[in-house]
C-alpha cells in the first residue's frame, strides 16, 4: 500500500469492517482513524512528521551484573509522516499536546507555510 493505503498506491476506495459495539476497544488490534476528503485539500491539511520514542532499557530495574550495553534497546525510535487538520497549524514550539488515540507529544518545531522544515 502507498501513501493512502490503497492498492499500487492510490487513495483507498473501500474498506470492509465489521462494526463491535460489544467488544472491548482495548483489545481491538486494529483501528481506523481519517479525516474527510475536505479537511485532506492542501488549505485544510496539516503534514506532521511524528517520532515516537520507545523505553531506553528492556529491562525495568537493571542489576549491578547487568551489562547496560546488552539492555539497551536500539530500535525504539519510530518516525511516521500522519496528516493533521489545520488547526494544528495554530500550535507552538514546546507545547505538548494530546492526538486523539494516539498518544502524547511535543512540538519540537513549527513548519512555516512555504519553507522547508527546520
Amino acid at each position: 500500500p502507498g501513501q493512502g493505503g490503497g492498492e499500487g498506491g492510490g487513495p483507498v476506495r473501500r474498506v470492509v469492517a465489521k462494526l463491535n459495539l460489544d467488544g472491548n476497544f482495548k483489545k481491538t488490534k486494529k483501528k481506523i482513524h481519517w479525516l474527510s476528503n475536505s479537511s485532506l485539500l492542501d488549505e485544510n491539511r496539516v503534514d506532521l512528521t511524528i517520532r515516537t520514542y520507545g523505553p531506553l532499557l528492556s529491562k525495568d530495574k537493571p542489576e549491578d551484573d547487568d551489562d547496560i550495553s546488552d539492555l539497551v534497546i536500539r530500535d525504539g525510535y519510530r518516525e511516521e509522516i500522519a496528516f493533521g487538520d489545520r488547526n494544528l497549524r495554530s500550535i507552538s514550539p514546546g507545547l505538548i499536546f494530546q492526538l486523539e488515540r494516539w498518544g502524547f507529544y511535543r512540538v519540537d518545531s513549527v513548519k512555516e507555510a512555504g519553507k522547508a522544515s527546520p
